[in-house]
């Protein structure tokens, strides 16, 4: 990951429309066909990279019981209300393991 610090959510609920990021990360891929089939057609499934766009709304740690405990993620949402109107509520999220994490990139936003 790049070593830029993420930005996080105010304890507000408030988010910064100004700190728009670009997200690349690793995911699980496989089980494109089905049925059975030999091992070395298996073999070629491999892990894809993935992009995700929006504002980090969170960064922590797992510690609900019934998941990895302790595992550290990000949630990523790419739609979010105007907080200048109301208290911001959000949309379309996506919670990734820092793990699977390549880099984090700003954008640059001018709205």
């Amino acid at each position: 990951m790049n070593k830029q610090k993420e930005p996080v959510a105010a304890k507000s609920r408030r988010i910064d429309l100004h700190k728009i990021v670009l997200v690349t990360w690793y995911d699980a891929a496989g089980g494109e066909l089905t049925g059975w089939r030999d091992l070395t057609e298996v073999r070629k499934s491999a892990p894809v990279v993935c992009y995700s766009v929006g504002f980090i709304v969170y960064r922590g740690t797992v510690e609900r019981e019934g998941f990895i405990k302790g595992m550290e993620y990000i949630v990523v949402c790419p739609h979010v209300s105007d907080p200048e109107d109301h208290e911001s509520v959000g949309d379309g999220e996506i919670a990734i393991p820092r793990s699977w994490v390549k880099s984090v990139q700003y954008l640059d936003a001018k709205l």
